[in-house]
């Protein structure tokens, strides 16, 4: 039996039912009538314990006080004892009638095999068998209410509640729906309680409550419709009470609504984007620069070139004049921290600057076969062809640039454009044998000359007293056209690298063979060979600026030359990169999370009805927070793994190309990207999220008001 005593329901200041008792059995089919507007639904609403009725109010099924407000036991009762058949059905359009049906017991510890058979059971009762796999919209209005009777019945619910649930129907669809209510109060011993104000509907009730005035009267009535007087009312069988399952009745529920629209996967992978960028980013900047200077000290020779610029011209190059260093400056260039190498810088040239008439020649052989020859002449007015031999040191990694061939300690490498002066295809250089016929100093003279800032004023200056020489090496490579050679103004590009040693040990096996009385004679004063540009090694990339400013106080006469790359300004470039790639992270992220609110508000909001009938069926608000949290849960997952699956294939693309780890990919980066991926996507829906899983039931599934 169910009792209601003091019953009281006011809309505001409105009062619609005033202190009524009111008793159900077992057994019986209950209506309740009265005119538009006085409460029937209302109470029905509140029978099925999806309204709250007045605190007064207590409500005691079998012996017992329910308690109401309860969300969760109130949840539960429902599931196990009520059943709902609403206006129109209320089936939900993205299920077929069978999944419909089968819905109430999916919410419970039943196996799927069980949840299928007993559905079947009751649509055969309804019998809908031959429509139970379509869809709402296909099915007619007397087929619709049929699913909602079973729906109502497969968890065994003793009280079956029926809000105008002949509305719609024809009058044979009406009067099949009706026989079937009151043969489950017969036969089934349901307690079934009808709210409609059709008189017909009415006439196949066992007992009426009228709304007059706000009260509830029972009504004087004998069923016209079926003898009921045999019926027994006071057997009720043991029931079974079912417990909620919800992750496996979510998991079941998501496939069932694999026919509904799934969220944007443009927003989807947009967020992935975003969250991907802002990941990376955190540790760009720092590993960057590390990479980069591993990279530069490999390309580079971390050399920085000292001129003792003797006549104050600011060069940048290597040039003839300068004095030549003496061994003190070395020396203390040698003990500044963090220098590694120090070498002196000499160059062999293509012609004698003291012999007008000197000649010089490059012969390439491919075996002992001159497949190329070329003189040269001094520099003139009408011819600019030269050459220049220059040193290749260990530490200067011109295997970068080579298109072919190899950086071989015993071979020459040749410039792109002294190659391609030697034969049409550049390349095919490597592995032949070049002879070079060219001038090496062996000596200095000092001279005399104007001094640039006061031409009254004459400086000394060292020159450089040449021998011809010839020699014959392997070409082992050939360097591309990108490359540029900055350290002296001479040949265009016309520069053979020969290795360091070889050039001193050359120099030396010819000192003190050359005839130098001329210079003599002229009244020159002559000085042993020395260095007038050194190249000076530090042990890191980012030692090149500390190295220079120091060897540029040691003399006022020294210029100090480095081509390479700021560390500082690369790290603030960097810096600013990484700021930079925060920024459009962050204004990515704002915009994904504010379109994912919206995207969940419209969403959840078009679930509204969806809802409310599950609500109604036995979901308490957690229990829809759970299932309408789910599909934020599972965008997010899938947003965080995209995130983390670009960001390992961006950071691999990136090292790969660079030959180096200029992004790390790690612990720290998957954190960060679940953490904005919570933040962009969950709690963006959150919000909506609640609100939905707080929504009222009347309000989501009630027609009529």
């Amino acid at each position: 039996m169910l009792e209601i005593h003091n019953l009281n329901i006011s809309y505001g200041k409105r009062v619609i039912i005033k202190n009524q008792d009111m008793q159900f059995e077992h057994g019986k089919i209950v209506g309740i009538t009265g005119a538009s507007g006085e409460g029937k639904s209302s109470i029905l609403n509140v029978l099925g314990l999806i309204k709250k009725p007045d605190k007064l109010c207590k409500y005691i099924y079998e012996g017992e006080e329910i308690d109401y407000n309860d969300e969760k036991a109130a949840s539960l009762f429902r599931l196990n004892h009520i059943g709902f058949i609403f206006q129109d059905g209320n089936l939900l359009n993205n299920l077929t009638a069978m999944q419909n049906v089968m819905l109430p017991m999916m919410m419970c510890e039943k196996s799927q095999d069980i949840i299928e058979q007993e559905a079947q059971r009751w649509i055969d009762y309804v019998d809908i068998d031959n429509v139970k796999d379509g869809y709402p919209d296909t099915l007619s209005g007397g087929e619709e209410q049929r699913a909602a009777v079973a729906r109502a019945l497969i968890n065994d619910c003793d009280i079956i509640l029926a809000d105008e649930p002949t509305a719609s129907l024809d009058n044979a669809n009406s009067d099949n729906i009706m026989k079937l209510l009151v043969k489950l109060a017969h036969k089934l011993k349901k307690m079934v309680i009808v709210v409609s104000h059709d008189e017909n509907v009415i006439g196949y009730c066992d007992e009426v409550y009228r709304i007059e005035n706000c009260e509830l009267r029972k009504a004087e009535h004998e069923s016209a419709k079926e003898e009921t007087s045999q019926r027994s009312v006071t057997v009720l069988l043991e029931k079974v009470i079912h417990k909620k399952q919800m992750m496996s009745f979510i998991s079941k529920y998501e496939k069932f609504r694999k026919k509904e629209k799934r969220l944007n996967k443009i927003l989807i992978f947009i967020a992935a984007i975003a969250v991907s960028v802002a990941s990376i980013s955190v540790g760009f900047g720092k590993n960057f620069t590390k990479e980069q200077r591993k990279f530069l000290n490999a390309i580079s020779d971390r050399g920085i070139l000292v001129i003792n610029d003797t006549l104050g011209i600011d060069v940048e190059q290597d040039y003839d004049g300068a004095r030549s260093f003496d061994g003190d400056i070395v020396k203390q260039i040698e003990d500044i921290p963090n220098v590694d190498k120090v070498y002196p810088y000499y160059k062999f040239i293509s012609y004698d600057a003291n012999n007008t008439h000197a000649t010089s020649s490059l012969t390439v052989y491919d075996n002992d076969r001159i497949i190329s020859m070329e003189k040269y002449v001094e520099p003139n007015a009408s011819s600019q062809r030269e050459f220049i031999v220059v040193p290749k040191f260990s530490e200067e990694n011109l295997s970068a640039y080579l298109i072919n061939g190899t950086q071989d300690k015993d071979g020459v490498i040749l410039m792109y454009n002294m190659a391609l002066s030697l034969s049409d295809e550049p390349e095919s250089l490597v592995g032949k044998y070049i002879e070079i016929e060219c001038y090496v100093p062996v000596e200095k003279y000092v001279s005399k000359a104007t001094n640039p800032s006061n031409i009254d004023e004459k400086l000394d200056i060292d020159l450089n007293i040449y021998k011809r020489v010839k020699f014959k090496k392997k070409i082992s490579g050939v360097l591309d056209k990108s490359y540029v050679y900055d350290k002296t103004t001479e040949a265009s590009g016309n520069v053979i690298f020969l290795n360091s040693d070889e050039m001193y040990a050359i120099i030396d096996k010819n000192k003190g063979n050359t005839d130098t009385q001329e210079f003599v004679d002229a009244g020159f004063t002559l000085k042993e060979l020395a260095p007038s540009v050194l190249l000076v090694y530090v042990n890191d990339f980012e030692d090149i600026n500390n190295v220079k400013d120091k060897i540029s106080r040691l003399s006022v006469h020294i210029n100090v030359v480095s081509k390479a790359m700021d560390i500082k300004r690369t790290k603030e470039n960097l810096a600013l990169i990484r700021q930079v790639m925060l920024v459009i992270a962050i204004i990515l992220i704002s915009v994904v999370s504010i379109l994912f609110g919206f995207l969940y508000y419209y969403k959840n909001r078009d679930r509204k009805k969806e809802i409310g009938i599950i609500k109604a069926l036995g979901f308490s608000n957690m229990d829809t927070l759970l299932l309408v949290g789910y599909d934020v849960a599972i965008n997010t997952v899938i947003t965080f793994v995209s995130a983390v699956f670009i960001s390992f294939i961006f950071s691999c693309l990136v090292n790969n190309i660079m030959f180096g780890e200029y992004i790390t990919f790690g612990i720290l980066n998957i954190v960060i990207a679940f953490a904005i991926s919570f933040v962009a996507v969950f709690a963006s829906g959150m919000l909506s999220v609640l609100k939905t899983s707080r929504i009222d039931v009347i309000d989501a599934i009630r027609t009529n008001k």
